[in-house]
Parts: C-alpha cells; sequence; structure tokens
C-alpha cells in the first residue's frame, strides 16, 4: 500500500511529494506541467501493465486516476495564470 500512494500520480502523496522537490528547482508551472506528463506516462505504462495480467478491476481505477490528472492540470493552470496575474499587478 505504501508503494502505491508513494506513485508520482495525482492524487496520491508520491505526486505532492514530487512537486514540492520539483518547485525547488524549476519555476512552479513548469513543475505542475512536468508531473502533468510524468505522471500520464506512468499511469499509461501502468494500465498496459495491468492489462497484461488481466488485472481489469485495477484497470478501471488507473483509468479514474487518469481522468482526475487531466481535471486537475486544468484546474491547477487556471490557478498558477490567476496566481501570476495578481503577482503583476502587485
Amino acid at each position: 500500500m505504501i508503494i502505491v500512494n508513494c506513485m508520482p500520480v495525482y492524487p496520491l502523496d508520491g505526486y505532492r511529494i514530487s512537486l514540492y522537490f520539483l518547485n525547488k528547482i524549476f519555476d512552479e508551472l513548469y513543475s505542475y506541467d512536468l508531473m502533468f506528463y510524468l505522471s500520464i506516462l506512468l499511469e499509461i505504462i501502468i494500465i498496459i501493465f495491468l492489462y497484461f495480467f488481466r488485472l481489469y478491476p485495477f484497470i478501471f481505477i488507473m483509468i479514474f486516476l487518469l481522468i482526475k490528472t487531466i481535471r486537475n492540470r486544468k484546474e491547477e493552470r487556471q490557478k498558477i495564470n490567476l496566481n501570476t496575474i495578481y503577482n503583476l499587478l502587485k
């Protein structure tokens, strides 16, 4: 269970931990984009792996996480854009 929770896939804790460290290295927008693409890639690889071993219930869970990741990107980009505009107006 700990290994699954540490995967860098939104909404798991590994995503937040990875994003925290990436924000220390890169700017916020680049960090979110990098984590988005990494999450999508990892989720697709896991779905293929699960399909290969015929673990269909887990495939549905990963598809759910994939959809949550895509929806989260839209929300986070809007927040970052609003924060950027707010910081420029200061």
